[in-house]
């Protein structure tokens, strides 16, 4: 099965994740529906789209049930990216970190069922593998949330396992792992630590650290999360409810990702002045310490393989931050 002529809503769509599948399934001749309530998201990500044929455009919250009916109309696949996400912020507003994430994914799948959806692919995190220790990680083995946002993100893969158990709605979560790339929002207390160090080096800044930087994650360029959702979406597998891990399959320390901007960034600008010393600050509350993903299933299933590498992808993402940059100051 292939997207043209399908018609899809992608909730979250103006956010980073979510607009650069809004792109692709247009390209792929679907129409797309986007939802979003530009809390997190930006009208610029999506201003591409806004004058093509197959887009429409909703500013709604998933918080309200008759938002996700109307956007959902005639849709034959859902693809739910709209989330409140990072960890501090979950355990500071616990309580809008559990109403958006939880009650949000309730309303899109009710709307969905209810609609006669043919197949729903939604954000899960890395973060339901909780105090696991065993690298890599493996679909079949969570544990304990250490975080608000790990606590919804259980939640909402129980809640689709109900939905395919009771409704008979065909459910793909994809647990993200570290996803970067361009359009992600490097300001503000909850950025990501990517867009965050490319920021502070813009701005001749010492690289802020969580912890001793000895903390690894599996870092996961953009292009390869799109190509993951579109499998998800078009594969032919009949599992009501399935999961997979959605990553590049390696493993890299915060301390090296830094090195290696670093490194970038002079050899970019060709500023050797630039002040690049690291500041180390205390670790983050409900961080887990390494991340590192298992794709065996996703390979074997549906066909997955990371087609950006890590370096590659942190190259391309600090051009278009630096570019971004230039444009919007």
């Amino acid at each position: 099965m292939k997207l043209k002529d399908e018609k899809i809503l992608v909730t979250g769509g103006a956010g980073f994740i979510g607009s650069h599948l809004c792109d692709r399934f247009i390209a792929e001749g679907a129409e797309v529906v986007c939802l979003d309530d530009l809390s997190t998201g930006f009208v610029r990500n999506i201003e591409q789209l806004m004058d093509h044929e197959r887009f429409t455009f909703i500013e709604g919250d998933v918080r309200n049930l008759d938002t996700c009916r109307n956007a959902v109309k005639g849709c034959t696949q859902v693809s739910h990216q709209a989330a409140l996400g990072s960890v501090p912020r979950s355990i500071k507003f616990p309580e809008q970190t559990m109403s958006v994430n939880v009650q949000g994914f309730v309303n899109v799948c009710k709307a969905s069922f209810d609609a006669g959806v043919e197949r729903l692919v939604y954000a899960s995190s890395s973060s339901v593998y909780g105090d696991v220790i065993e690298l890599p990680k493996v679909e079949h083995l969570i544990g304990r949330p250490l975080s608000p946002y790990a606590l919804s993100k259980q939640t909402t893969e129980s809640f689709a396992a109900q939905c395919a158990l009771h409704y008979g709605l065909s459910c793909v979560g994809l647990r993200y792992f570290n996803v970067f790339g361009p359009r992600q929002h490097p300001e503000g207390p909850y950025a990501a630590v990517i867009p965050r160090f490319v920021r502070a080096l813009d701005q001749q800044q010492a690289l802020p650290i969580n912890g001793d930087g000895q903390q690894t994650r599996d870092f996961t360029y953009i292009d390869n999360v799109v190509a993951a959702n579109l499998l998800a979406l078009t594969s032919r597998r009949q599992d009501t409810h399935a999961l997979y891990n959605v990553a590049a399959g390696g493993q890299t320390s915060v301390n090296t990702l830094a090195e290696l901007l670093l490194e970038l960034y002079f050899d970019e600008v060709g500023d050797t002045d630039v002040h690049q010393k690291i500041i180390y600050g205390p670790k983050r509350q409900g961080d887990i310490e390494h991340s590192y993903a298992d794709i065996g299933k996703a390979q074997h299933e549906l066909g997955y393989r990371p087609h950006v590498s890590f370096s590659e992808g942190l190259q391309r993402t600090v051009t278009s931050l630096q570019r971004n940059r230039q444009q919007h100051g």
